[in-house]
Parts: C-alpha cells; sequence; structure tokens
C-alpha cells in the first residue's frame, strides 16, 4: 500500500509519523494485527522493522491498497 494522505495537522503528531516513516508517499505493508479493534503492525519500505500503530494513528493516516496503485 502506498500512504495517501495525513489528515492530522498538529506538528507533534506529524513529526511522530515522520519518525515512523509513515507518510504520504511511503510505500508499507500490514504485518499483523491484534483482535478486537486492536493495535495493528505495519511494515515501511525500508525501516528496519515493523512499526505498532493504534486507533489514533491508524484513523489519520490514509493508503492506497498495492491494486489500485497507478502504473509506473
Amino acid at each position: 500500500m502506498s500512504i495517501v494522505r495525513v489528515t492530522d495537522e498538529r506538528a507533534e503528531f506529524l513529526s511522530y509519523l515522520d519518525d515512523l516513516g509513515l507518510t504520504p508517499g511511503a510505500r508499507a505493508t500490514l504485518v499483523g494485527r491484534a483482535p478486537f479493534g486492536g493495535v495493528l503492525k505495519v511494515q515501511v519500505e525500508g525501516a528496519p522493522e515493523a512499526v505498532a500503530i493504534g486507533a489514533e494513528v491508524a484513523g489519520v493516516v490514509y493508503a492506497r491498497p498495492a491494486c489500485e496503485e497507478p502504473a509506473a
């Protein structure tokens, strides 16, 4: 998937997402999900390990599935 949009504009929050690599244009893969609406584990392309994100982060980061990405 590709990150296409982040809807939160708080500087501290955007800095946190930047630290995780979850910025528009980044490519990532969902590698795990805790049951019952829990934490998601996301592997960002180029990152050494997957990151865990909770509902607040997941609710403001929008991604396009790889099957919907335009051809290069």
